[in-house]
C-alpha cells in the first residue's frame, strides 16, 4: 500500500515538473521574444498598400501615437472585420490595435488614417503568453509540492508491533498447571478453583 502511494508521490512530482516547465516555455515562446517589427507579415508605412495573406488569424500592430481607424478590405470592396483591442498591449514600444480572421486567401488591401508603421502579424497574446508562464511557474511548484508530500508519506514506514507490551496492566497474567486435574490457574495461587487442591 505505501509503495503504492510513494510511487503515485513520485508521479504527480514529475507532472508538476514537466507540466511546469512545457507551460512557461510554450508561454515564453508565444510572448517573450515575439516582436511585431521581426516577426510580420507585412510592415506597412503608407495607407492604401497591397497585401496577399493566406487564411487564418492575424494581429495589427502599430507604431507611432497618430494611427487612426485601420481599414482592411479585398479586391470586390468587401470589408474585413477587424475586432479593435479596448486595453492596452505593447511590445518593445509597439500597440496592439487588433485582430482579424482571413476565411478566403487573396490580395487584399489595407487603409488607415494617421502617420505611423502598421505591422500584420500571426496572433501574439501578450496577457496570455504571461499566464501561462506565471501559471506554468506556480503551478509547477504547487503540484510538485503536493506529489513530494505524499512521496514523503509513501516512504515512511509504518512501525511494526514486536509483541512488546509496555502497559503492564495488559500485560497476560502469569499462570500455572494444576497437578491433580491439569486446570490452568494464577501463578500466585495456592488452591485450585477446580478441583480445590493444593497447587
Amino acid at each position: 500500500m505505501r509503495k503504492g502511494v510513494l510511487i503515485a508521490g513520485i508521479i504527480i512530482l514529475l507532472i508538476g515538473l514537466i507540466g511546469g516547465i512545457v507551460l512557461a516555455v510554450v508561454g515564453f515562446s508565444s510572448t517573450i521574444g515575439k516582436d511585431p517589427i521581426n516577426d510580420n507579415h507585412y510592415e506597412i508605412t503608407n495607407s492604401g498598400a497591397w497585401m496577399k495573406l493566406s487564411r487564418g488569424d492575424y494581429d495589427v500592430w502599430y507604431d507611432g501615437l497618430g494611427i487612426g481607424d485601420v481599414v482592411i478590405t479585398d479586391l470586390g470592396g468587401q470589408e474585413v472585420y477587424i475586432t479593435v483591442k479596448t486595453t492596452n498591449e505593447t511590445i518593445n514600444g509597439r500597440s496592439k490595435y487588433g485582430s482579424f480572421e482571413i476565411t478566403t486567401s487573396g490580395d487584399y488591401t489595407i487603409s488607415y488614417s494617421g502617420s505611423g508603421t502598421i505591422y500584420i502579424t500571426d496572433p501574439i497574446s501578450v496577457g496570455g503568453g504571461l499566464g501561462m508562464v506565471f501559471g506554468g511557474i506556480f503551478g509547477g511548484i504547487f503540484v510538485s509540492f503536493l506529489g513530494l508530500i505524499i512521496a514523503v508519506i509513501g516512504a515512511v514506514k509504518k512501525p511494526r508491533y514486536r509483541g512488546f507490551i509496555t502497559d503492564e496492566s495488559t500485560a497476560p497474567t502469569p499462570r500455572k498447571k494444576c497437578p491433580q486435574c491439569g486446570s490452568m490457574v494464577e501463578k500466585t495461587a495456592s488452591t485450585c478453583p477446580s478441583c480445590y487442591s493444593n497447587v
